[in-house]
């Protein structure tokens, strides 16, 4: 069977992809042996729904406005059911929403032909114009590290069969630090090793400092600057290897078709087209952004791309990145590190406590605070950092301000509700303003 696009890859990517060819009247083909790919199955959902159970059980365990809630815990069986249930309901709406479109789902994995334009699929071959690879990424190991009971990806740590008393935690990225929060409310002793200088090491020194702050009152053991030990393994009972993540494709393929790849994957263009005019990728397989909100608009992108229309590329530098830890972090443009390197003796920094915003107050989240980083000499911004409560909601307001070129004073001069968690951002204009 022959169709003008087969996309293989069913991530939020290659869903994506596929629905907006099938709406411009392609004929067009899913291939996937996991509909929803990592993000849906093993990542984004699975561990934001545990996220969510323990934010609201530190809440309610902490919280002082009147609320009585006698001995509260957590169940990990009933949040492991809840989860499956979640995952299990989104993954019948994505199947609900690609075959609406009109696209074809193939399920089962797909391997790819030599000549680029075939996919085969458990025996049957199907044949194409253009092949989007959306095969996303897998989780890093340590060298000569594998897999076992006690050394685990984020995948086996979602279906533990006990809570551990003990975990390491090899990496302090997002992935780290989001399950530090999680086992960490769930009763387990935890410590995250990470080897560059701070926790969360791509994130503003200001809001991953606050973190490690608000992680060391809650016992979460941190060490920085180090890598882990023999020592550190044999101590405790289960290891995430948190390290990255590496992209899903045949090395041994890519130089039978003549791909050009990288270590973060497949080189593209600016419209995800790579080396081979009709072969594009997306998402983590093209690593330039390992997020599922960007993976769908590059799947916007190589669609309107092959089919001759004119898309506009996607700005990466104003993308908000969302880490969703207790507290959350959300971060759009430029640290404060890489802002000076840029223009020296030029800046502007404000910022705001939430423990002084009205909302925050209200709910009881003190933790955290923002910063905003401006260009002196113009007003322009240049980044906006956020961490705290809904903080990876609130960074919405301060990518759009980046993507549109707005100035320090655009920024403020836009009213917000009161009371509001979003006035944090206004405080942290008015704190540069005034500075």
């Amino acid at each position: 069977m022959h169709f003008d696009l087969i996309v293989v890859g069913g991530g939020p990517g290659g869903a994506k992809a596929a629905q907006v060819a099938a709406r411009a009247g392609k004929k067009v083909a899913l291939v996937s042996d996991d509909l929803g790919g990592e993000c849906l199955n093993y990542g984004c959902i699975p561990s934001k729904t545990y996220l969510s159970t323990a934010d609201l059980f530190e809440k309610v365990s902490e919280f002082r406005g009147g609320f009585i809630a006698e001995n509260p815990r957590l169940d990990w069986e009933q949040m492991k059911s809840y989860k499956r249930k979640i995952v299990e309901k989104l993954k019948k709406k994505l199947e609900y929403s690609v075959t609406q479109a009109g696209a074809e789902i193939i399920a089962g994995r797909g391997v790819i032909g030599t000549d680029g334009k075939s996919v085969e699929v458990d025996g049957s071959t199907y044949t194409c114009d253009f092949l989007i690879l959306a095969m996303g990424s897998r989780a890093r190991m340590l060298p000569n590290m594998q897999v076992s009971s006690t050394i685990v990806t984020n995948r086996e740590l979602l279906e533990l069969s006990a809570v551990p008393q003990k975990l390491l935690i090899v990496g302090g990225g997002a992935i780290g630090v989001e399950f530090a929060s999680i086992f960490n409310a769930l009763g387990s002793a935890v410590t995250i090793v990470e080897h560059g200088p701070q926790l969360l090491p791509h994130e503003d020194a200001t809001i991953a400092a606050e973190l490690a702050r608000v992680f060391e009152r809650k016992k979460i053991a941190i060490r920085t600057g180090v890598a882990a030990t023999e020592e550190d393994f044999a101590q405790h009972d289960v290891a995430l290897i948190a390290i990255g993540r590496a992209p899903n494709f045949d090395a041994q393929l890519a130089t039978q078709l003549g791909i050009t790849t990288s270590e973060h994957g497949i080189v593209t263009n600016e419209f995800m087209q790579s080396s081979i005019p009709h072969i594009y990728a997306i998402g983590d397989l093209a690593g330039k952004a390992l997020l599922a909100y960007t993976a769908e608009r590059e799947g916007e992108i190589a669609v309107q791309h092959i089919f001759g229309q004119q898309p506009q590329p996607l700005n990466y530098t104003v993308v908000a990145n969302t880490i969703f830890s207790l507290p959350e972090v959300g971060s759009a443009g430029l640290s404060e590190a890489a802002a000076q390197a840029q223009y020296p003796n030029d800046l502007l920094i404000g910022t705001a406590p939430f423990s002084a915003n009205a909302k925050a107050l209200i709910l009881g989240s003190r933790d955290g605070l923002a910063k905003i980083i401006v260009q002196k000499s113009t007003g322009k911004l240049l980044g906006i950092h956020l961490i705290g409560e809904k903080s990876t909601e609130l960074i919405a307001e301060g990518s759009l301000a980046l993507a549109h070129n707005m100035t320090l004073k655009d920024l403020y001069n836009n009213l917000h509700s009161h009371p509001i968690l979003g006035e944090i951002i206004k405080e942290a204009c008015e704190s540069a303003l005034y500075a």
